[in-house]
């Protein structure tokens, strides 16, 4: 019939709200009772790069046994990542063009960009580009906590923590080959935590052991459309990003599973499908407005010959993104350069001092000036050239824009010194 005190220890925080932090708060009862109240929970700003367990949120009311809830939660270095282009991030048409990342702290890294552009490699490439390649590229990395917020993700207390629409069976040997649900209850809609594949199938499936750890969901695909394989509703907080992950393989030699991930009942990231070998699918999401997402993992194949597949490690944890962009600029049509250059003096006499000056088209913004005398290089880098000439020489002056992409090296038109 007593209130109860609600405490955090020392480096964390505790909320009823999830906007007041205190470190302790009372949750008052009335006619006798107490209601059932959120406590959320954070560790306090200013902590060091470490991480923080063993220690306990207590609570205690007047009459009853002190409860400890345990708790951890760990200081991340904060990530960074920086997005570029080689050769450059301007370039011609048919440059074959690759994207570039680099960064500290990061677990995970994807792209995306113009068409639909998706790639988890850190330094993919775009092979040689054209103008539809061009657009903002950018490129997302995160640190995650290492806190999975799922009961039984890696399914080592078996049969609990989660939920499904499938029928559940004991591990034994040969159980999800018979006695499944209608239509054909041939072990279809059927699913066991197991060690070993090959224990609750039969020798016609593969023999899959747990991707890590001892045990392993292993589900023989249902027949019918939205059979539920997995689920589970997390609380979590507004406005924080996380991610979701899963490994999966196939246990059957045709027709392999297709898994969804639905967040609150809509699709949420791409179809996965189950291969050979366990293979990582990875989703993230951000919560929005809500404070609690159901997750659900559904079989997209209905198909009854194969369509069997094992679950494990099961991940959900926070995630701290961080991203950049690299905008590229493909140029399709080359600028086409010239030059022309005039004298001081027309007509051009020997044995006087001329100054000849180029006029350039397309030169840049630090075009290259080589003056030629009767073929021969002469002056220097500079639109004009001040020259002694003799009789019947003849100039002229090659142009090197330093515009991206041009028609190349322009030869301007030819003087000639006439007496």
């Amino acid at each position: 019939s007593s209130s109860i005190t609600v405490t955090a220890p020392t480096n964390f925080e505790i909320s009823s709200d999830n906007t007041t932090w205190v470190s302790s708060f009372l949750i008052s009862q009335s006619g006798g009772l107490v209601n059932a109240a959120p406590v959320y929970v954070r560790l306090k700003s200013g902590l060091a790069v470490a991480t923080y367990s063993g220690v306990n949120i207590t609570l205690v009311s007047t009459g009853t046994t002190t409860q400890n809830v345990s708790c951890s939660g760990v200081v991340l270095t904060a990530p960074t990542i920086t997005a570029g282009a080689t050769p450059s991030a301007s370039v011609c048409s048919t440059t074959t063009v690759g994207l570039t990342s680099t960064g500290s702290g990061l677990t995970s890294i994807y792209w995306t960009g113009p068409n639909s552009y998706y790639s988890t490699q850190p330094n993919p490439s775009l092979g040689a580009v054209t103008s539809a390649n061009a657009g903002t590229y950018t490129v997302t990395g995160s640190a995650f906590s290492g806190v999975n917020l799922l009961t039984n993700g890696d399914f080592e207390s078996l049969n609990t923590g989660f939920g499904s629409s499938y029928g559940y069976v004991a591990s034994g040997s040969g159980v999800l080959a018979t006695g499944g649900l209608p239509p054909n209850y041939q072990g279809e809609g059927l699913y066991s935590i197991t060690s070993q594949s090959a224990t609750v199938l039969n020798s016609y499936f593969r023999a899959v052991t747990p991707e890590s750890g001892s045990y392993q969901m292993v589900v023989n695909g249902a027949t019918s459309n939205g059979i539920i394989a997995w689920s589970e509703s997390v609380s979590v907080a507004p406005g924080v990003n996380y991610q979701f992950s899963y490994w999966v393989q196939d246990v059957g030699n045709i027709n392999h599973s297709i898994l969804q991930l639905y967040v609150n009942g809509v699709p949420a990231g791409g179809i996965n499908t189950a291969g050979n070998s366990w293979q990582q699918f990875v989703y993230n999401v951000s919560s929005g407005t809500n404070t609690e997402l159901q997750l659900t993992l559904i079989n997209e194949n209905t198909n009854a010959g194969g369509n069997d597949f094992a679950l494990d490690n099961v991940i959900f944890q926070q995630a701290f993104p961080v991203s950049s962009s690299v905008t590229l600029a493909v140029v399709s049509t080359p600028a086409a350069v010239s030059v022309t250059i005039a004298a001081s003096a027309s007509p051009i006499y020997s044995n006087a001092p001329v100054i000849f000056t180029a006029t350039p088209v397309n030169g840049g913004t630090t075009p290259t000036y080589q003056w030629k005398v009767n073929g021969t290089n002469a002056g220097t880098n500079s639109p004009t050239y001040t020259y002694t000439p003799a009789k019947s020489d003849n100039i002229t002056c090659v142009l090197t824009s330093n515009y991206l992409c041009t028609t190349g090296p322009a030869t301007s038109n030819q003087l000639t010194v006439i007496k």
